[in-house]
């Protein structure tokens, strides 16, 4: 868990790059899929180690 928390600190203090703001894939904006995913990480942390059904359906639906 300690590694986790570790590697999200150093990511969440990287800002989301510009260039991508207005860009998708897969119909999905890469804005939200990031704010989401966010979400979903600091969630996992706050529950040291899991995650609730609907936040793990909807990242299934991503992959």
């Amino acid at each position: 868990m300690e590694e986790i928390q570790k590697l999200w600190f150093e990511r969440y203090q990287v800002p989301f790059p510009r260039g991508l703001a207005d860009k998708e894939i897969a119909g999905e904006c890469l804005v939200s899929l990031d704010t989401f995913t966010a979400g979903c990480i600091s969630s996992f942390i706050e529950k040291k180690g899991s995650l609730d059904p609907d936040r793990i359906e909807n990242l299934v639906c991503f992959s």
